[in-house]
Formats: structure tokens, C-alpha cells, sequence
């Protein structure tokens, strides 16, 4: 599989791919499809191609068998605890106390996970996080914002009950002028709640004599934000309880696609 172009020039009725997640998502892709074209010897009984892999993250075989599946594509999840009797003593056990949540959950439970981005917010769960809300017409809308240059960035939250939504974004501002622009053409008639990242205090907007928060508040948005930002451990540990605490989920994301904007 390292060299798909080899894959060629024979026939068999029957193929198993042995750990294809490991390979990047283009090769892996590369590999499927010339190991079913080679599967097209004559037998009694259906052609069959088989894939036996760890889930390496939402890569190829989350791809084709979980977000878009085509009729036959079928998938079994075998978790490490079913296979616990052909184990070492003490195997199982030492892995739940030397690796996070999100590897637990890919190499003990056979589950899809995000092992490459996000592992700040370990607690979040595609599924158990999902949201069907929507915006509605003249509610207030909660935007968290952050400053870069060109590569400015918010996201739409909207509360119900004590739970926050998130429900759309905007991504790739030019600057603050830009996203103001965005906000008010997108959300005319809501009344615009902005937490904005503190050093949005410096000059750093065009206009070198007044600053970004400045700015903002002259487009008559609501802005709350403190001197300085809370420190990261803090931030994180309040985020990651809101999304997943005894109590049960709070935080949820609906699945909007990502909007950029050119300069």
C-alpha cells in the first residue's frame, strides 16, 4: 500500500487491507480503489474487500464508511475489551491510565476521534455536542471574537435556557473594519453581544488612532471584556467542564459550514 502504483495487474476475488487509516487520506483513497478494480475475479459468491484498521481519526475510512457509505459498505466496531481474554493481565488497564480520552476512545472502543487537532478540548463529542438550533428572528446573538492579522475569526452563539449554541462563524477577516461589516450585513436586527480577545485593546486596526475595541463599540455592539484574558489552564478547564460535566452536555455545535470572506 506504501506504493499503489503496484497495485496491478493481477485478479482475486477476495481482499483484506490490514491498517489503511494509517496512510495519509489521498493515498489511502489511492489504495481503495485500485484494490477493488483488481477484485473482480469470478467466484460462487459475491466479491468481497475487507478493511481491518484502527480509526486514525475522521481520515478515509470514516470518509467511506461512516459519512458518505455507498450501498454494500458495511462496518463493525470491535472494541479491545471484547478481545480481553487473549490479553496480557493488567494490559487494558495500563493503557486507560497512560493515554488521553480521545485515544481511549479510538483504541479501546473502536470510535472515530480527533487525534491530531483539538485535544484542548477533549471533552467535546461530535454526536453528544451536536445542535439543531438555528438563529431566530431579533434574538440577541453572543459572538466570540479573535484578532489576527487577515486571519480574523468569530463564532455565532445563541442561548437557550442556560445552554449556548453555536450556530455559525466567520472565518479569514481582513481586519476589524472587515468583520464589522460581516456582522452587521449577516445579523441586521439582533443586537450583537461581543467577547472579544483583550489585546483587541492596542492600536493594531487601519487606523493607527484607534483601536480595535474601539471600533467595535462605534458599530454599536455590546463589547465585554476584561483588561486582560483569563489565563489558558483556567479557560480551558471552565470551557471543557461547560461541554461535558455529571450534569450532563452544555455545550453545542450545530454543523454549519465554514464561511470565509476575501480581503
Amino acid at each position: 500500500m506504501e506504493n499503489p502504483e503496484r497495485i496491478v495487474g493481477y485478479e482475486v476475488a477476495h481482499s483484506i487491507l490490514d491498517e489503511l487509516d494509517t496512510l495519509p487520506t489521498e493515498k489511502a483513497r489511492m489504495v481503495w480503489n485500485k484494490v477493488i478494480a483488481r477484485n473482480r475475479q469470478k467466484c460462487s459468491w459475491p466479491n468481497t474487500v475487507a478493511v481491518a484498521t484502527t480509526p486514525e481519526g475522521f481520515r478515509f475510512v470514516y470518509e467511506r464508511w461512516v459519512k458518505n457509505p455507498a450501498p454494500g459498505y458495511v462496518l463493525f466496531k470491535a472494541r479491545t475489551m471484547d478481545n480481553a481474554a487473549n490479553l496480557p493481565d493488567g494490559y487494558i488497564d495500563n493503557l486507560r491510565n497512560a493515554y488521553p480520552s480521545n485515544l481511549l476512545a479510538a483504541y479501546l472502543e473502536g470510535e472515530f476521534v480527533n487525534l491530531t487537532h483539538g485535544r484542548v478540548y477533549a471533552e467535546f463529542d461530535r454526536e453528544a455536542n451536536s445542535s439543531d438550533e438555528t438563529i431566530k428572528p431579533g434574538e440577541p446573538l453572543f459572538v466570540g471574537m479573535d484578532f489576527n492579522v487577515g486571519k480574523m475569526a468569530a463564532v455565532i452563539w445563541v442561548v437557550r435556557g442556560k445552554d449556548p449554541h453555536a450556530v455559525d462563524e466567520i472565518v479569514n477577516g481582513y481586519d476589524t473594519p472587515d468583520m464589522i461589516r460581516q456582522i452587521q450585513g449577516r445579523y441586521p436586527g439582533h443586537r450583537i453581544n461581543l467577547y472579544p480577545d483583550a489585546s483587541g485593546g492596542g492600536r493594531r486596526s487601519v487606523d493607527a488612532s484607534q483601536s480595535d475595541l474601539a471600533l467595535l463599540r462605534q458599530a454599536r455592539f455590546s463589547v465585554f471584556v476584561n483588561g486582560r484574558n483569563p489565563a489558558v489552564k483556567d479557560r480551558v478547564l471552565a470551557t471543557n467542564k461547560l461541554i461535558c460535566s455529571s450534569g450532563g452536555r452544555h455545550v453545542d455545535q450545530h454543523p454549519y459550514e465554514a464561511k470565509t470572506s476575501a480581503p
